[in-house]
């Protein structure tokens, strides 16, 4: 097993994650549940979740934890996120057009242990799941 294959599987189980791999050591499914999602905050696992909505959105309600550094700052701001980035970065927006574009940028970053929150914050307030302001 070569040793970028190898630390994605060690960042995985220290994450308790159930994913798969690519022969990349991305996981082959970035898409977390809310479910899988809440399981983490619940146990206090650490990860960092980014709510790259603008700031006037975030205010209105965001995922409890979240920060908050918006698509079109991404790239500008990738020293907040790299020293985060073992633990595992969860992305969303509104309906998932803006994290897919930050999600691809932290790849084209190096950076690979990034999930995407599904159904994004839409979902997430139709399932009436907590909100903070």
């Amino acid at each position: 097993m070569n040793a970028k294959i190898l630390r994605a599987v060690v960042c995985m189980l220290t994450l308790g994650a159930a994913v798969t791999v690519s022969s990349q050591g991305q996981p082959a499914d970035p898409l977390i549940s809310q479910p899988e999602l809440r399981q983490r905050m619940q146990g206090q696992q650490d990860i960092l979740l980014i709510d790259v909505r603008t700031a006037s959105e975030f205010k209105m309600g965001h995922v409890p934890g979240a920060v908050n550094i918006p698509h079109t700052e991404l790239a500008k701001r990738l020293g907040e996120v790299r020293p985060h980035h073992a633990k595992g970065v969860v992305l969303y927006c509104e309906s998932g057009r803006r994290a897919d574009i930050a999600e691809g940028m932290l790849r084209k970053a190096g950076l690979d242990h990034i999930r995407h929150l599904e159904g994004d914050m839409a979902a997430w307030r139709q399932s009436g799941l907590p909100i903070e302001k």
